[in-house]
């Protein structure tokens, strides 16, 4: 029997989002949900327990999208997450929060004889988890760091990843998110204030600013900008973190929409488009803005 295995069901690649697969020992742990459909989970399984459990990094789309199919067509099927993505999972799933159960921060949980789980804050957004796994066996212990997506950096949502926590950890297999490999950005406050001095300038020029945004993290992170930035403090109004926070559930892109006019922020009444169709009415939007102009 292999020890140690990894079949990468979904890595990310288009918009297939990310599902891995992990045997350690006699034990099949999922690695988060992200596919569209789990017709890959059902290939080869067991037709009961296509596996023993199942962690949840964060409440992205590309990592829980499949969770809601696959608690229903496997509901026995343990789900386990941060207390904060389950309560967000709990909406996405439309079901109660038993649905997904809660694991503390920094405290070693026993699954199985011999499985056990450790989770530490990611630093993605509220609730992200990195994953420690460990099998243990009469010889040795067997060791499998999951970073999930994660941040160094602090933002205005949540504090990044306890690095100094992990030093020493030396575990046998890492698998590391690496969405933007080696390239480098300024820092994140370099960032927020050009960010809001484009908006203040097209402010000032009577110009509205259309931000389309991932429904959950992102969109909160900016409006937390908006409010608070020295450049955009004075007439500019924000809605309610309850209206926040629902909008933050939907599987797709919303928007605000800050206008010169009624100098408040505006939200979508319903979700908006993805980035494929964002650009060509970008595009429009340009133009029909150049012709008012004219």
């Amino acid at each position: 029997m292999e020890l140690l295995e990894c079949l990468p069901l979904a890595v990310g690649h288009a918009d297939e989002g990310i599902c891995l697969l992990v045997r350690m020992g006699p034990y099949r742990i999922l690695l988060d949900c992200g596919l569209s459909s789990i017709q890959p989970l059902l290939v080869g399984s067991d037709p009961a327990f296509p596996a023993d459990l199942v962690f949840c990094t964060h409440a992205h789309p590309d990592h829980a999208r499949g969770l809601a199919a696959l608690h229903q067509a496997f509901p026995r099927v343990p789900i386990y997450a941060s207390e904060v993505t389950t309560q967000l999972l709990s909406l996405q799933l439309g079901e109660p929060p038993t649905a997904c159960q809660a694991l503390p921060w920094r405290l070693p949980v026993e699954f199985q004889e011999g499985l056990s789980a450790e989770l530490f804050p990611a630093g993605h957004l509220p609730g992200a988890a990195s994953l420690l796994l460990t099998y243990t066996t009469k010889q040795r212990s067997y060791t499998v760091f999951y970073t999930g997506d994660f941040l160094l950096s602090n933002s205005r949502l949540v504090d990044g990843l306890p690095l100094e926590e992990l030093r020493g950890l030396k575990p046998d297999v890492l698998i590391v998110e690496g969405s933007y490999g080696t390239a480098r950005f300024p820092h994140r406050r370099q960032q927020e204030n050009h960010i809001a001095e484009r908006i203040n300038q097209a402010i000032g020029d009577r110009q509205s600013v259309l931000l389309p945004t991932p429904a959950l993290g992102l969109g909160q992170e900016l409006l937390m900008l908006l409010r608070s930035h020295h450049h955009l403090r004075g007439g500019i109004l924000t809605f309610g973190s309850m209206a926040v926070w629902r909008s933050a559930v939907m599987p797709t892109w919303r928007c605000c929409l800050i206008s010169p006019t009624q100098s408040k922020i505006l939200p979508a009444t319903s979700p908006c488009f993805g980035m494929s169709e964002f650009v060509p009415a970008f595009g429009r939007f340009q133009r029909v803005s150049a012709a008012q102009k004219s």
